[in-house]
């Protein structure tokens, strides 16, 4: 029984083409699965709140270098005008 099935899909054209569809979304649907699982059980809510409250002050302290940055180039460029 298992021959027949296996023949019928190996010289069905439309058999082919579903595998060569849908293989690949049921790749991507249990990897995805996979890959929540694994965000759910190694991330916390308050890990996510922490690691975003760590990349925001990152982001401040760039901001106030090149803040400060930007008001150096600015005074030499008056500077430069000026005369």
């Amino acid at each position: 029984m298992y021959s027949k099935i296996k023949e019928k899909i190996r010289t069905t054209l439309r058999y082919r083409l579903f595998l060569l569809i849908f293989l690949p979304i049921i790749t991507i649907l249990l990897s995805l699965i996979a890959f929540s699982f694994y965000w759910t059980v190694n991330y916390t809510w308050q890990n996510a709140l922490q690691d975003v409250s760590e990349k925001t002050q990152y982001v401040e302290i760039q901001h106030q270098n090149n803040a400060g940055e930007a008001k150096r180039v600015i005074a030499e460029l008056l500077r430069f005008i000026s005369f």
